[in-house]
């Protein structure tokens, strides 16, 4: 129930006599004004970013990277997983043999190079090296795959001899694939790592290992 209080009489301007009487007391207005409440809204948001913005970082600070697709492929029944990357300018310091001779008089643009472990249905897992080699022309990639195929002529040095990453896998280039795209030369080699992979297999597997993403 609504309070109450005592009105007195009085006189008006006009000259009539007002009688005592009760008078209900008005109501109290909200202490909360509007500003008030935009100013709690806006609060509100602020504080969600934060939390959206802190649900993004792992438990040491460092923001979570995003998944590279490129890292993990699938290619006819062989899952290939690359653990190893590399790229630099300076071709003839990654090569051996004639192959090294022929970047030395005919510089590259850009190597990269890469390992991958590449396993099939059956558990055989193999070691796969690959190399992309950018040259000024499309003729100079020609005679640099004439080179790397021809047996004997070296090739560009494979990143495990220059990683920690498989350093005691000898590659023989017994399994070996080669392409050239445009003006580059890409070269892949495979080696067995666990049970045992037939040689049709090691040829496939380097054979699909052309089509890597480059790192």
């Amino acid at each position: 129930m609504a309070k109450q209080h005592l009105v007195r009489s009085y006189t008006k301007k006009d000259g009539t006599r007002v009688r005592s009487h009760m008078r209900k007391n008005p109501a109290r207005q909200s202490s909360v004004d509007s500003s008030t409440i935009i100013g709690a809204i806006v609060l509100v948001v602020v504080v969600l970013g934060v939390i959206t913005g802190v649900s993004k970082f792992t438990s040491s600070g460092a923001e979570e990277p995003a998944a590279d697709s490129s890292l993990i492929w699938k290619s006819n029944g062989l899952t290939f997983t690359r653990v190893d990357s590399s790229n630099t300018t300076v071709c003839f310091a990654h090569a051996y043999g004639g192959v090294r001779e022929f970047l030395v008089s005919h510089p590259c643009s850009a190597l990269s190079r890469a390992l991958f472990e590449a396993t099939d249905d059956s558990g055989h897992q193999m070691l796969v090296a690959v190399s992309w080699t950018d040259m000024p022309t499309a003729e100079y990639a020609g005679q640099l795959r004439e080179k790397t195929d021809k047996p004997g002529t070296g090739n560009i040095t494979e990143l495990s001899k220059e990683s920690n990453k498989y350093p005691g896998v000898p590659f023989t280039g017994k399994h070996y694939a080669s392409t050239v795209n445009d003006r580059t030369t890409v070269v892949a080699q495979a080696e067995p790592l666990l049970k045992a992979p037939s040689a049709d297999l090691l040829k496939n597997t380097a054979m699909l290992a052309l089509s890597a993403t480059r790192p």
